[in-house]
């Protein structure tokens, strides 16, 4: 049973805001293990697999694909790397130039999710959403 307070990421043990690592199952290890295997096939940016792919062929949610991707990365140290454009998809990075390339693309969704967050400070985004004008307007 979850303590109170806890958030899941798909069915794998990985929780909170900030993906604070949990004792991994053997359920959750023997999905790591699917996912790892199916992606260390891919090696190179020129060579990737979809989400959706792995997804079935390993019988995990893509939801959870991406969860454990991002434990493999952060916890394991493995390198994954991922393209957003064609041909795109997830792939073991082989060289210091794919390991700079998902370097910056990954610098770069940090800058445009930290602006998308600002955006929700500003009187002009909140306001209209929860009728501000409306309550400031009859004061």
């Amino acid at each position: 049973m979850d303590s109170p307070g806890r958030q899941h990421v798909g069915e794998l043990g990985v929780t909170g805001p900030l993906a604070t690592p949990v004792a991994v199952t053997p359920q959750d290890r023997s999905k790591i293990d699917r996912v790892l295997e199916v992606i260390s096939e891919h090696r190179g940016s020129e060579n990737p697999i979809r989400g959706c792919q792995v997804a079935k062929l390993t019988g995990v949610s893509e939801r959870d694909v991406q969860a454990i991707v991002k434990y493999l990365g952060e916890e394991r140290g493995v390198p994954i790397g991922s393209k957003t454009s064609a041909p795109w998809g997830y792939y073991i990075v082989v060289d210091e130039a794919e390991l700079t390339a998902n370097f910056q693309q990954l610098k770069r969704r940090a800058a445009s999710t930290w602006r998308h967050a600002r955006a929700f400070l500003r009187p002009s985004i909140v306001g209209p959403i929860v009728g501000q004008r409306e309550i400031e307007d009859k004061r």
